[in-house]
């Protein structure tokens, strides 16, 4: 049950919709000054793995993964191929790696 004094932060993706559309949806939940919902908004970048390649790029992506994928598309198809395997490199990683900001945005809002 949710409690009227928890922060709720959902992070989705915009699966090619335009955001606006996407926080639509959730406006029934968003009506709750308690909670926010999070959406790229570039929707030619539809889920968390092509979000990310925007904002880090292919040299540094291949660094943190471990991958010397010589092309975007390489590196984004090897990313949605391997969800798991790519999230735990880059929560393993020394590297930096930059959020997009709907995800620090999200962070932000329940800290």
């Amino acid at each position: 049950m949710l409690l009227p004094q928890n922060i709720v932060a959902v992070v989705t993706d915009n699966d090619g919709n335009d955001a606006r559309d996407v926080q639509q949806r959730y406006s029934r939940y968003t009506a709750q000054p308690n909670i926010s919902v999070h959406v790229g908004e570039d929707a030619t970048y539809k889920t968390l793995e092509p979000q990310l390649f925007k904002v880090n790029g292919l040299t540094d992506l291949n660094a943190v993964l471990g991958q010397s994928h010589r092309t975007d598309t390489a590196l984004l198809d090897y990313m949605s191929k391997h969800k798991t395997d790519c999230a735990l490199a880059i929560f393993e990683s020394d590297q930096t790696v930059t959020m997009p900001s709907y995800i620090t945005e999200a962070i932000d809002a329940v800290s």
